[in-house]
């Protein structure tokens, strides 16, 4: 009889220690999740992005970002709508102030035309808004 007991102490005890590694797995599988979704960022209407890490080259960088998102007047499909910079704005700033102040705003066909017309009243009306609303940021 006293084997018998022994034989459910030792199986009882196997699947309490199953049951506690299944736990544990469980709680690190939850806490891996966790820690992928706190790198998650999500931008509502932001279709392009472009991700500038810590050691780009602050001129090449502001001629890259200027081009790429006021190109065509921001308006052709590709066009870079929201830069997320590593580590923060800082030294790209100016040069990206810079670059934009020197646009020429032009007719589209002219010499010299960095960033041409926009299509409709609706689109002008965005980019102002738009403006606007990095006016108040900076």
């Amino acid at each position: 009889m006293s084997i018998v007991i022994n034989n459910i102490i030792i199986v009882i005890s196997i699947i309490i220690i199953d049951i506690i590694v299944f736990v544990v797995v469980v709680i690190i599988n939850i806490l891996n999740i966790i820690d992928i979704m706190l790198l998650l960022q999500a931008n509502k209407g932001a279709k392009n992005h472009a991700v500038i890490m810590p050691d780009a080259n602050p001129e090449a960088t502001a001629s890259a970002l200027v081009g790429a998102s006021m190109g065509a007047a921001g308006q052709r499909c590709m066009a870079i709508s929201a830069a997320v910079f590593v580590g923060g704005i800082g030294k790209y700033k100016e040069a990206l102030i810079s670059k934009a102040k020197n646009l020429k705003v032009s007719a589209g066909h002219e010499p010299g035309a960095d960033v041409g017309p926009v299509i409709t009243r609706e689109s002008k009306k965005r980019v102002e808004d738009l403006i606007e609303s990095g006016i108040k940021q900076v």
